[in-house]
């Protein structure tokens, strides 16, 4: 089984293919996956560095495109297809509070939705829900979106080798690569929980 995983992990990091699987990730999270696509840029660049601006971009560019169509499943399907998506992921209790106060604040929303945790399926279908300016809600997306996956790409760009190096001077190998994950994960989160709690 641990060689199976294995084996997944290595395909999926193929070089050739990385950029696809982020762009895949990334359009599907802004409408109904509940995966993150920092699974992938976290071992993506910790693997290429180098590319880590390459996969910003494409991992924000595409969760906007995402976001246009979560925006449109909200403005011309608010009581099908965008009801079944948030009462799949039971956001309804959210989405209500969330509506209260959308329609003065949005942009803030949209920015806040796109950086933090908070469920940004939510964020693009109800922005199609108000109706919502088309092109400040596409600007909001995009620059939110780019600061998060920025600040964590560049976090790993720059901290992941020395930590590999560290690792291999220590001779940590396979039995500690649990360990190895985690770090790079809280790594990877701590500018990001530290945006969150400033904004």
């Amino acid at each position: 089984m641990r060689r199976y995983i294995k084996n997944k992990i290595l395909q999926y990091s193929n070089k050739k293919f990385i950029g696809l699987y982020i762009s895949i990730f990334s359009i599907t999270e802004s409408i109904f996956n509940p995966v993150p696509v920092e699974l992938l840029l976290i071992p993506a660049t910790v693997k290429y560095p180098r590319r880590f601006l390459k996969f910003t971009l494409i991992a924000a560019l595409s969760s906007t495109v995402g976001a246009i169509i979560a925006y449109f499943i909200g403005f011309y399907f608010e009581e099908s297809i965008g009801k079944i998506i948030i009462d799949t992921y039971g956001l309804s209790g959210d989405f209500i509070t969330f509506k209260k106060n959308y329609v003065t604040y949005s942009t803030w929303f949209i920015l806040i939705g796109a950086i933090t945790p908070f469920p940004f399926k939510i964020v693009t279908i109800a922005s199609g829900i108000m109706s919502v300016s088309i092109y400040k809600f596409i600007i909001a997306c995009f620059l939110g979106r780019l600061l998060r996956y920025f600040i964590l790409t560049c976090t790993l760009c720059y901290t992941s080798p020395a930590i590999i190096k560290y690792i291999k001077s220590k001779r940590i190998y396979y039995n500690h690569k649990r360990n190895i994950i985690v770090m790079f994960t809280i790594i990877a989160f701590i500018p990001i929980l530290c945006l969150w709690i400033l904004i």
